[in-house]
């Protein structure tokens, strides 16, 4: 692949993600404020209370229209904190499916970014813990699992060396191969040419050089 597509891509995933982390830090931060009962729910309960005055009006019908209200008001959390904590799900599959070229430090880089969003949009409602959560604890966990840093080859073992620590090597076994049939072939025609015989050389004999004497011929 071409290096400047790889970048492009990389740049796309990297605004992505970022975006998608910030998604994520925004269904911390609600349900932060919906883990305890919040102010705006409380108003619009005491709102519904005040807004709803039936005719002959007595402490057991009052009593019931606060226990309906109160009821709403915690059905409705109950039924936001569902719902963000199916949405964090979501945006981390996400974020796993649409990463192909960013590392680990990338990733944590992205998560940084969004979490200056968060600070910036959210000012002084954007609780601390919520903070201190997704930076110390919600991140460097989605980033371990998802995005697990390329894994780098060790060199290869040096060889002992005096003082360092005693290390058996396993042998090299190497086949051994078959003798070929040339040099065995030369081997052969040098043992036939190496001693010539030569023809009008007499071969040796045991009498004396007088009894070896060949008379001419007459």
């Amino acid at each position: 692949m071409d290096p400047r597509q790889t970048k492009e891509e990389s740049a796309r995933e990297r605004r992505f993600i970022t975006r998608a982390f910030y998604q994520f830090i925004q269904c911390l931060h609600h349900l932060s404020n919906l883990e305890e009962p919040s102010t705006c729910f409380s108003k619009k309960e005491k709102e519904l209370n005040r807004f709803i005055r039936p005719a002959r009006s007595n402490e057991t019908i009052s009593e019931k229209i606060k226990d309906v209200n109160a009821a709403w008001a915690n059905t409705m959390r109950h039924e936001l904190c569902k719902h963000y904590e199916e949405e964090k799900y979501q945006i981390l599959n996400t974020i796993f499916l649409n990463n192909k070229n960013l590392s680990y430090s990338e990733v944590m880089g992205a998560g940084e970014i969004a979490m200056s969003w968060a600070k910036r949009n959210y000012g002084k409602r954007l609780r601390q813990t919520v903070v201190d959560h997704f930076m110390n604890a919600e991140l460097p966990e989605m980033t371990d699992q998802q995005f697990p840093e390329p894994a780098v080859s060790p060199p290869p073992p040096s060889p002992s060396t005096p003082g360092s620590p005693d290390r058996i090597d396993q042998p090299r076994l190497e086949p051994t191969p078959s003798p070929s049939p040339e040099p065995q072939r030369q081997l052969v025609q040098q043992s036939k040419t190496e001693v010539p015989i030569r023809m009008d050389t007499a071969p040796p004999t045991t009498t004396s050089p007088k009894s070896a004497t060949v008379p001419p011929c007459l």
